[in-house]
């Protein structure tokens, strides 16, 4: 599947729903999805999951907000947090982290794009 950018930035405003609300009862395809670029004003963001019998087996970063050093350096921090954090909670909710918002909400977003992808009609 080819990744599309969307023109909408990442923001605490722009949040998506609580997982109950997105993924209840959804049954999701086995086998790495990607899903669609997450503009921020620091770089886009991309990740693909790996799903195996309904739960979250591994996350890729594929892009990171990379627009200038230290922009590259906080997303590479923030997401040797997030990546795990999203496996072991089985959850695209994770915390958004100090310093790293923009980050933390694009990750956030990737997430539930690339669920969103794994979703099974």
């Amino acid at each position: 599947m080819a990744a599309t950018a969307l023109s909408e930035s990442a923001t605490a405003e722009s949040r998506p729903q609580k997982w109950p609300s997105l993924f209840q009862g959804a049954v999701f395809a086995d086998g790495p999805t990607t899903g669609r670029v997450v503009r921020t004003s620091y770089g886009d963001m991309q990740v693909r999951i790996v799903m195996k019998s309904g739960r979250i087996d591994a996350v890729e970063v594929l892009q990171l907000p990379d627009r200038t050093s230290t922009s590259e350096k906080i997303s590479r921090d923030a997401l040797q947090v997030l990546t795990p954090l999203a496996i072991e909670k089985q959850d695209w909710d994770v915390d958004v982290i100090s310093g790293a918002t923009q980050t933390s909400v694009a990750f956030q977003r990737a997430m539930v794009y690339a669920l969103r992808a794994a979703e099974l009609p």
